[in-house]
């Protein structure tokens, strides 16, 4: 599988964005994360924690980070 075949399977009109997240220039919203963990076949828990993660990344203080934590 290609990174162009994945971009297309999880619904983004560019494969350059996966490149970007990849690379770490670019983040995943939540939006974002939600196509790439149904593209993978994530099931319902491991979507829920991949979601987590991406909240926990995007978090920009203590406190949100704890919140997502606990």
């Amino acid at each position: 599988l290609t990174l162009r075949q994945f971009a297309a399977a999880a619904g983004f009109n560019a494969h350059s964005f996966i490149a970007n997240v990849l690379s770490g220039t670019r983040s995943l919203t939540l939006e974002s994360a939600s196509k790439v963990s149904r593209a993978l076949g994530l099931k319902p828990a491991e979507r829920d924690y991949f979601d987590l993660l991406v909240r926990f990344e995007a978090a920009r203080t203590a406190d949100e980070k704890n919140d997502i934590y606990d």
